[in-house]
């Protein structure tokens, strides 16, 4: 089977079975969509349209072209920038006379009057770009605009060979684009969509059913036979008007179960309502009810009356009153539609700004009768428009994940700074950020990502301007600090890297910055830029309490020689090897979990850019590194205090792990009596939990002791036995110690 083949049948098999089997209509329609992307994904394998493994996947399709990616970074064989025509490009051809086809829609923009029109949305900022090839033809404009006729005429020369295929030209908007500095969670028509999808859970639909449609009914009904009793007879005084009553209300009935169809006690003969139901159709029919059916009846109206009261007593008006209080309200999923509705006008690309938010709550509430509920409110506020400080301050970047899609439009700014003309920043700017959504591709061989330098409107542009002021070092030591302070215990995620690592070229800093690898493709060797993240963290970590947790010996990575290509066979690459051979088991075979393992190690030994950010000089407010500590142990603590018997526990366990690594990595950068006491406290709070076997490991090493191999884990022994255990996060031989205990 080709490479990946089986990851993704896989995965399309998984889509059909939630497809197929899932109790929500929103995980059903999204299955369906997964099921499209992996067959999509399958079918071009199969064909030889795309190439696993390339970072050109689609064949016949430059390198620069976007490709469409699904998750593990498998191209569908689709490119982002092509497929039919877009409904704005068919009113375009329409309004400009020409056949309604990419190639004779690139020949206009590339007239007069076409580089006219793109000039004029150069001047007046309205336009998007959503996909980097939406900025070509900006970028030929403002080229030929402003004496770089050569340039631009190149880069046609580059881009026309594809112009049948992709759209090269922007989307013309309404509004400018209110610059990259202010950003949002969500755009228009991603809210749209999520208050579109909800949905009123089954159990919710059915207690709302029985509150205001057959408690009501079953009130009336029992009323009815209540009339009917003499003695402690029931339906003993039947009256041709008290029949015209009851033929009233089994109408009722009829037109009630035929709308409201989520309960079923009325029509269960065993369930007191069901009869009820049942001696009333047999009455109306002109049955005469038997001594066993007079009986169930009797029965089911004194047990109605004992649990409820009888109809018109206050105890009953009481209930009922409660319970219509509960219905009173809209449904969240109607009010969600209701608000999805109020925004049908707003530009579905763009984030909602203050006051637009404020009108549609305030016309949704007005159709609604009522307050919108909190969390439909909550889904209109992930749209908020501002910067990302006011992001931050109202609690919509809730994870390092977040945050890592936020900052492209930070880093693009700074990268656009870079030139004097103003058009040029917000072109540059918009390039940049929708070139930064770009998803990672499975690559094999150490092949890297396509660089945005590599797209030839960007490379034009980078030739030829005039550059000014350089504003990406300040902005990368920004983020580094955001991205240790506001997730002091999260692994740095890919995407914050990939900024990083922008942001540190552009301002001509060396500093290695290394992506967290994919542990079931690993090629078992490791590029340049690892070895060059070791020996930065060497002499930060050298005699630290981070070196004698780990065993490391970090006098001796300081001379590793540097690597000019990735190698399996490297002092380094062997080094982290070793230490899963000694730590993690015996042998040196191939596996998944064997590559974890290593890969771990590799993280350990660098740090996983932690030393990189220290290397910047990045420090947290007031250089609190032991605060930073007591946030990533918080963090370890949380993530253990959750692992059961589960599926999730093994991945639990690594990101607890992981925690407690940037746990010792900020104590590491403390002063050593901030070290001491910091430890001895989390002994003592966390001596009964989950860690405390990894605190009774670290007071151990706190105080010159170390771990010693058993049984392919190390721990710490004394005359009690086994007292502590190292932390890390795979476990390649038995299950994680913190699942199974030391």
């Amino acid at each position: 089977m080709a490479i990946g083949a089986s990851y993704a049948f896989d995965k399309l098999q998984q889509a059909k079975r939630t497809a197929q089997s899932s109790t929500s209509e929103v995980d059903r329609r999204n299955a369906r969509k997964r099921v499209k992307e992996w067959t999509k994904v399958l079918d071009s394998m199969r064909s030889g349209r795309t190439r696993i493994g390339s970072r050109s996947p689609v064949v016949d399709a430059p390198v620069w072209a976007t490709p469409q990616v699904v998750r593990g970074g498998f191209a569908t064989g689709a490119l982002a920038a092509g497929g039919e025509l877009a409904k704005d490009e068919m009113l375009l051809a329409t309004d400009v006379g020409v056949v309604p086809s990419r190639w004779e829609l690139f020949r206009w923009w590339v007239s007069d009057d076409g580089i006219d029109r793109l000039i004029s949305l150069l001047d007046s900022g309205r336009y998007r770009v959503t996909v980097p090839e939406h900025g070509a033809l900006l970028s030929f404009a403002w080229l030929y605009r402003n004496g770089h006729a050569v340039a631009a005429l190149d880069l046609l020369v580059q881009i026309s060979p594809h112009a049948r295929t992709l759209r090269f030209a922007p989307v013309e908007a309404a509004a400018p684009d209110p610059g990259p500095t202010r950003m949002w969670r969500l755009n228009a028509r991603q809210v749209c969509d999520a208050l579109s999808q909800r949905r009123v859970p089954d159990q919710l639909a059915r207690m709302r059913e029985t509150l205001a449609v057959w408690n009501p009914f079953g009130d009336e009904l029992l009323g009815m036979w209540l009339e009917t009793i003499d003695g402690d007879r029931v339906a003993a005084r039947i009256s041709s008007e008290w029949l015209d009553r009851l033929s009233v209300l089994s109408e009722r009935y009829d037109t009630l179960a035929s709308a409201h169809v989520l309960c079923s006690k009325h029509r269960k003969p065993k369930e007191n309502l069901g009869i009820l139901v049942g001696s009333m159709q047999r009455t109306i029919a002109g049955a005469e009810l038997t001594p066993r059916e007079l009986g169930l009846l009797k029965h089911a109206v004194d047990s109605m009356v004992a649990k409820r009261g009888a109809p018109g007593s206050e105890s009953l008006e009481l209930r009922r009153a409660e319970d219509a209080s509960m219905v009173a309200g809209p449904l969240f999923a109607d009010a969600a539609r209701v608000l999805a509705d109020e925004l049908g006008d707003t530009d579905p690309s763009m984030g909602l700004e203050d006051g637009i938010r404020a009108d549609s709550m305030s016309r949704a509430e007005s159709a609604l009768g009522s307050p919108l509920p909190a969390p439909v409110a909550r889904t209109l506020d992930r749209a908020r428009i501002g910067t990302l400080d006011d992001l931050v301050e109202h609690g919509l970047v809730p994870s390092a994940e977040v945050l890592a899609e936020l900052t492209p439009a930070i880093s693009a700014d700074a990268l656009s700074a870079k030139f004097d003309d103003a058009n040029l920043r917000s072109l540059y700017a918009s390039i940049a950020s929708a070139f930064a959504s770009r998803r990672s591709l499975l690559l094999l061989n150490y092949e890297k990502q396509v660089q945005l330098a590599e797209l030839p409107w960007v490379a034009a542009l980078d030739a030829a301007a005039d550059t000014s002021s350089q504003a990406s070092a300040p902005t990368l030591h920004a983020l580094a600090r955001r991205t240790i302070t506001l997730f002091p215990g999260t692994v740095i995620p890919n995407p914050m890297i990939t900024q990083l690592r922008r942001l540190t070229s552009d301002a001509s800093i060396s500093i290695p910055w290394t992506e967290e690898l994919a542990a079931d493709i690993f090629m078992g060797g490791f590029s340049p830029k690892f070895v060059a993240a070791a020996k930065l963290a060497a002499p930060i970590l050298r005699d630290s309490i981070y070196e004698r947790y780990y065993g490391l010996d970090y006098a001796a990575i300081a001379a590793f020689p540097e690597q000019d290509r990735p190698s399996s066979n490297s002092p380094f690459a062997k080094l982290c090897q070793d230490r899963v051979g000694s730590s993690g088991g015996a042998g040196h075979g191939y596996s998944p979990a064997r590559n974890g393992a290593v890969i771990e190690q590799a993280q350990i030994i660098t740090t996983h850019n932690l030393a990189a950010i220290a290397g910047l000089g990045v420090q947290p407010a007031d250089g609190d590194w032991i605060g930073l500590a007591g946030r990533a142990r918080d963090v370890a603590t949380a993530l253990a205090s959750n692992i059961g018997d589960d599926r999730r526990s093994r991945r639990l366990a690594k990101e607890a792990a992981y925690a407690w690594r940037h746990m010792l990595f900020f104590m590491a950068m403390a002063e050593r009596g901030e070290q001491e006491r910091f430890v001895s406290h989390s002994e003592a709070m966390n001596a009964v939990t989950r860690l405390g076997p990894a605190w009774s490991g670290l007071a151990q090493i706190a105080d010159g002791g170390s771990f010693e191999s058993i049984d392919g884990r190390w721990v710490c022994v004394d005359d009690r036995g086994v007292v502590g255990a190292q932390l890390v996060g795979w476990a390649r031989d038995r299950r994680h110690w913190l699942i199974a205990g030391i």
